[in-house]
């Protein structure tokens, strides 16, 4: 007949982990007149995240989810992460003409000016001839991401691919083919939590170039990859799909000799699949959701061209638009992640020719805001004169008499001592 407090003091979770956001049970039964019932603050850590424990009176209580276990966005943050790997692809791939073999571009002014002088030099020789091309890129990254996730990411991987000659679609314009085959992987490390990616895909690009000066790269990609996903101890394997298409565009200003100012814009789509797998970490189903990202990055190059080499410095601002994930761990719906925001990446790089027909290029860069750290890119390339000489025949056809004649000589000479 008096009154009393009953507290529980602790308590713990048997015979798995919770995977509902609220759990209820009535704990005493009988008459509870003048009895008051309580429960810990404290908070248990599971898989999914922490739980609190709360009288609902009348001997009734609820374990319920105070706040998010960063463990539990490890699916979310996999697919994040192989987002943000592609959108430094797409740079590198896109600028393919646009900056790494700018210098070929730029000099392609001096060889359609044969017939102005009829002197021919290694150097000239340009992108319309076709070739192949291999790069290769090393990153190491933080991302910060929603939710407080700081997340340490490292990229690695390589990109082979061959050039078409050039398509001459009219006087001004000319349309270049490529493709390409790429191996992507990835490590990232966050709260416990390591994760390996491996992955590849297949891409076809389009360059358009008019007069030397107005340069558009358009390419489109699928593939996969494959992510293992370490946790206290416990092991996720899960897989997913990619596929998208990047843009780019750049003007080259001329404002002094062999110097090149070049505004330019990249723009993204990016879609990422839904990964659903189960873990034995809470024994529970997981899934995260299907990413489709919208990127625009301006930015400008300021290009040093010779003869046979270049050096350029380069800066952009990356920005993020609908790069939503969400996600779901056993019946608990889980908030979206995304990066909290975009990035600024700058850098240096050069490219060198040597005899005619390898080139080679190098590039540094820094990234800051959203996505912190170092990347190096390098490749070569070698060109093969697909065309079979008809380029060079055809400049010659719209020299003067006197000139053509000397040009096709040396053009024939030069075939018959190989």
């Amino acid at each position: 007949g008096t009154d009393a407090t009953l507290n529980i003091s602790d308590f713990n979770f048997t015979g798995g982990a919770p995977i509902d956001r609220y759990i209820d049970f009535t704990l005493f039964s009988g008459d509870k007149s003048g009895v008051n019932f309580d429960a810990t603050k404290d908070l248990k850590l599971t898989p999914i995240g922490y739980y609190g424990l709360e009288s609902m009176g009348e001997g009734k209580y609820r374990a319920y989810l105070g706040e998010y276990n960063p463990q539990v966005f490890r699916g979310q943050v996999a697919t994040l992460a192989a987002y943000t790997q592609q959108l430094i692809v797409d740079d590198m791939i896109t600028n393919h003409f646009i900056l790494h073999n700018e210098r070929f571009i730029d000099r392609a002014k001096d060889a359609n000016k044969y017939a102005a002088d009829a002197v021919f030099t290694p150097y000239q020789k340009t992108y319309e001839e076709g070739g192949l091309w291999a790069k290769t890129y090393v990153s190491l990254n933080k991302l910060d991401m929603t939710r407080g996730l700081s997340v340490g990411s490292n990229i690695w991987g390589t990109i082979a691919g061959a050039d078409l000659p050039a398509v001459e679609l009219n006087e001004d314009w000319k349309f270049i083919p490529t493709g390409y085959i790429g191996y992507n992987a990835g490590h990232q490390h966050f709260n416990g939590v390591s994760m390996q990616q491996n992955g590849g895909q297949l891409g076809v690009m389009g360059t358009f170039i008019r007069d030397e000066d107005f340069i558009t790269s358009a390419t489109i990609y699928g593939g996969g990859y494959t992510t293992d996903m370490d946790v206290a101890g416990y092991n996720d394997d899960t897989a997913n799909w990619f596929a998208g298409t990047a843009v780019k565009t750049a003007y080259n200003f001329h404002p002094f000799k062999d110097f090149i100012f070049q505004p330019n814009l990249l723009a993204a789509y990016n879609a990422f699949g839904q990964q659903n797998w189960g873990t034995d970490f809470g024994i529970m189903s997981m899934n995260s959701g299907m990413l489709n990202g919208i990127n625009v990055a301006p930015g400008a190059n300021l290009i040093l061209t010779k003869d046979t080499w270049s050096i350029y410095a380069t800066i952009q601002y990356m920005y993020y638009i609908n790069d939503k994930v969400d996600g779901k761990a056993g019946n608990v719906n889980l908030p979206n992640v995304q990066m909290d925001h975009g990035y600024l990446q700058y850098g240096i790089g050069g490219t060198k020719v040597w005899k005619d027909r390898l080139g080679a290029y190098g590039q540094v860069t820094f990234r800051n805001a959203g996505v912190t750290g170092i990347g190096f890119q390098a490749g070569l390339n070698y060109s093969f004169d697909l065309n079979f000489g008809k380029l060079q025949k055809k400049k010659a056809e719209k020299m003067p008499r006197e000139l053509s004649d000397i040009y096709i000589t040396k053009i024939s000479t030069k075939k018959l001592t190989k």
